[in-house]
């Protein structure tokens, strides 16, 4: 069996200077509320850890900067529903200069972005998206949206025993559906720390796994049969 697979699609690339190219800084609008601080360093622009009440990471994450939490945390707990707040609404009011429109499609509070399948302790304290046809670090662009080059869709394909020739899928396929669905087909113990699901409409055959099992059993059956009319038929001499 053999799948292939990316971990995204299509994005544009941050940087361009074309005129039609729609960029977008997320460090910027932030910047401008009040809300990140930078500082000069060795003639680099830093963020300012310790006057920073929202700091961006890791694509989508935006983390409030809390001081039970971090060493250079500036935000005190009660402060802290009303920074993170902020942070959302200043999200939704930004409004692209050059097209006029809202380039932030969602953002969530950290406890909401569990529909999203975004929880434990390394996600930031707000989950945003941004329209697919924005720049910025692959990831945070919505799948489900489309510009002139693709989306962030990524491509799926699986060959091999039992899979459905020339098919294509209609349930969304998920990153995390991969290995169980590899385990499933091939009779492997599934991780248990998996969150995925087999993707059941690949197969020709969704019951295929239940028929091996009742011809193994069949099987099986008749082997031991086979041996007890063997040993009817053995004599012993005294």
């Amino acid at each position: 069996m053999v799948i292939i697979t990316p971990d995204h699609g299509t994005t544009p690339t941050q940087g361009r200077t074309r005129e039609d190219f729609k960029h977008f800084n997320v460090a910027n609008i932030l910047e401008e509320r009040g809300l990140l601080k930078f500082r000069e360093e060795n003639g680099k622009r830093e963020i300012d850890l310790s006057h920073s009440k929202a700091i961006p990471l890791l694509s989508v994450y935006i983390y409030v900067n809390h001081a039970g939490k971090f060493l250079s945390g500036c935000v005190e707990e009660k402060e802290y529903e009303r920074v993170r707040d902020e942070v959302i609404n200043t999200l939704y009011d930004y409004t692209d200069p050059k097209t006029g429109e809202k380039p932030v499609v969602f953002a969530l509070r950290k406890k909401d972005a569990r529909i999203l399948d975004l929880y434990e302790e390394l996600v930031g304290d707000i989950v945003y998206g941004i329209r697919a046809e924005y720049s910025g670090e692959h990831g945070r662009q919505i799948t489900t949206d489309k510009f002139n080059t693709g989306s962030m869709k990524g491509l799926f394909i699986a060959y091999g025993p039992g899979i459905r020739k020339g098919y294509s899928l209609k349930r969304t396929v998920w990153l995390t559906d991969i290995v169980p669905t590899i385990c499933y087909a091939a009779d492997l113990p599934v991780p248990q720390q998996c969150e995925g699901t087999v993707i059941y409409q690949l197969f020709g055959d969704i019951d295929f796994k239940r028929k091996e099992l009742e011809t193994l059993l069949r099987n099986y059956q008749r082997l031991k049969d086979t041996l007890e009319v063997q040993k009817s038929f053995t004599h012993s001499y005294g």
